[in-house]
Order: C-alpha cells, then structure tokens, then sequence
C-alpha cells in the first residue's frame, strides 16, 4: 500500500490525508542549533552572537548555499 500511495499525485494524496483528518500546517522557518567555537586562548568562555548575524552552509545537492540568520536571543 506505500508503493502505492508513492504513485499517487500530490493533489490526490493531500485530498487522501484531509479525508483521514490529517491537515497540513502552515509553512514556518526552520529552526537550526549553530555552535561556533571558542578560541583556546580567548579570555571568555562565550561570546555574543548580534542579531541578524548570517551564516551559510553549503547544500547537500549542491544547490545554492543555505542561509540561516539569528532572529532571536538564546543563551549563548
């Protein structure tokens, strides 16, 4: 029945889960942990991140770069 269901269009399958009760929810931003070391000879254990620092990572498929901004405080 998975074989099956994987040959399904997407609108057909989405119709499926809706008649089960499943709902999709709405798009969000992902959520990623970052960890940067700390410098050996830095005389702090941590250091602050600012706000809407940016960082990229290279995309498994080789596609263009994923970008990730910090948009709220954590501890750090």
């Amino acid at each position: 029945m998975i074989h099956r269901m994987s040959k399904v269009p997407a609108l057909n399958y989405l119709k499926f889960l809706e008649l089960i009760g499943v709902e999709l929810r709405p798009a969000q931003p992902a959520l990623a942990e970052i960890e940067f070391p700390v410098v050996a000879n830095h005389t702090q254990s941590s250091v602050i991140v600012p706000m809407r620092t940016q960082v990229s990572a290279e995309a498994e498929d080789g596609g263009a770069p994923i970008v990730l901004r910090r948009t709220r405080r954590s501890t750090l």
